[in-house]
């Protein structure tokens, strides 16, 4: 058995995101790789996959379907191989790479899902292709911890002395609301997620319409993305009526987000008195307009969509971490 590989993956809707790597949680799939598109190819029990332009719809279970396990298939083999394609050759000379996985659950999901979860992806002797590499990997250990949470744990030196931090992951279909007490502890009394078309991908749905009645012209998810984050190339590329659309809509998306979330009928956060995390792809995404919102009086923001993942890697690290005894 060759070296143990510790490899970190987030799930999302909207992204499936690594150390290294963030792309879209969308698959295309065929009998071969002829006419599926183009980019990495994955082969597993058979069929060509390539990642798809846009995102899955949402599903009411992640492990209803093998499409986020041959996703994490996708992060798995972009890790192994990020520095050095022969890397992993040479390891499969050696046999099986195994895989510590370290992944996430939504916070209202994880006591409940965790062990499913867990069976979900702990799978031996996986064989598959990666563009023109054979991989074989062992998934012998799986650790699931909380997202959200996870990502509080990374940016905690952000909020350092805060009695008590509100934390919203904005995702694709959900924002996840969970609390951190001062002592960076979990609480899990007041954990609740908002999934009534307030993820990034009911955003974009919504945009698209308004651009459909408009004149009927299309519109990408990754256009609206790189006006969201003030791409300069797109923004000078772009007629002042589609960035006026698109900030618009954002702009009133944001404010029932954050109404929602202080509305004490649903999330009740209070959040013009605590420090809110804003975590979550969709937080970079609308970071201008939560700033720029009379609603939050303390907003702090993640650095990267990569956080939950650096999360996980530190909680893996600390669950795993030899116990020492100390003598007095």
């Amino acid at each position: 058995m060759s070296k143990i590989k510790v490899i970190a993956v987030d799930n999302g809707w909207q992204q499936t995101k690594s150390k290294n790597y963030s792309f879209k949680s969308g698959l295309a799939r065929g009998e071969t790789s002829s006419g599926i598109g183009d980019g990495d190819i994955l082969v597993f029990e058979g069929k060509h996959y390539i990642i798809a332009s846009e995102s899955m719809p949402h599903k009411p279970d992640k492990t209803i379907d093998d499409d986020h396990f041959i996703l994490t298939l996708f992060a798995i083999a972009k890790e192994l191989t990020h520095d050095n394609m022969d890397f992993l050759a040479d390891l499969n000379k050696n046999g099986a790479t195994e895989i510590e996985l370290v992944v996430g659950l939504p916070p209202k999901d994880y006591q409940r899902q965790k062990e499913g979860f867990a069976k979900y992806f702990q799978r031996e002797k996986v064989s598959f292709k990666f563009n023109s590499l054979d991989i074989h990997i062992e998934i012998t250990h799986v650790f699931v911890f909380p997202q959200a949470y996870a990502a509080a744990i990374a940016l905690r030196e952000k909020f350092k002395g805060s009695n008590l931090t509100n934390v919203v992951d904005i995702g694709g279909h959900t924002a996840d609301c969970l609390r951190v007490l001062k002592d960076f502890k979990f609480d899990g009394d007041t954990v609740d997620s908002l999934d009534d078309k307030v993820g990034v991908n009911a955003l974009y749905a919504l945009i698209k319409k308004k651009a459909r009645a408009n004149g009927g012209k299309k519109i990408l998810e990754d256009t609206i993305t790189e006006i969201l984050l003030n791409d300069p190339i797109t923004i000078k590329n772009s007629s002042k009526e589609r960035i006026d659309l698109v900030q618009d809509t954002a702009k009133e998306f944001t404010k029932r987000l954050l109404g929602k979330i202080a509305n004490p009928d649903e999330v009740g956060f209070d959040l013009t008195e605590d420090t809110t995390l804003f975590v979550g792809g969709g937080a970079l995404l609308l970071k201008e307009f939560i700033e720029n919102s009379e609603l939050v009086a303390k907003p702090v923001f993640a650095d990267s969509d990569k956080d939950n993942v650096t999360g996980y890697e530190m909680l893996h690290k600390v669950r795993t971490r030899p116990k020492t005894s100390v003598s007095a």
